[in-house]
């Protein structure tokens, strides 16, 4: 006979595994390895081997743009800035999450947003 569960508990597992989903597919957008602790956070290939094209009709309205979203342990916010063709900056804060964790990706991934426009 299967053990039944609570709502909660069913809710708390859907939840983990939103984060944890939505964790591997930030990294692997990014152009990061998972799963082998020595390679984690390491980029699989050098941003220099991927060509970016310049588009020729303008795609972004120029401007300095904010957002933010509620991270681990505190909002985490992304202030990007466009010309008519490309990303120029991007400054993520992630000041307010844990040092070691958190803390430690938002250059590398503003530094890949740029890369990868």
């Amino acid at each position: 006979m299967a053990k039944e569960i609570t709502r909660r508990d069913f809710l708390k597992g859907m939840a983990a595994g939103a984060v944890g989903i939505a964790s591997a597919g930030v990294l692997s957008a990014c152009n990061y390895t998972l799963g082998d602790s020595k390679n984690l956070g390491k980029p699989k290939a050098s941003a220099a081997a991927v060509p970016v094209a310049k588009p020729t009709e303008p795609i972004y309205k120029p401007g300095t743009y904010t957002s933010s979203a509620k991270g681990i342990g505190s909002d985490v916010s992304v202030t990007m800035t466009f010309d008519e063709y490309s990303i120029t900056d991007c400054v993520i804060d992630v000041s307010g999450e844990t040092p070691d964790i958190g803390g430690k990706i938002g250059d590398q991934m503003a530094d890949a947003i740029i890369t990868g426009q």
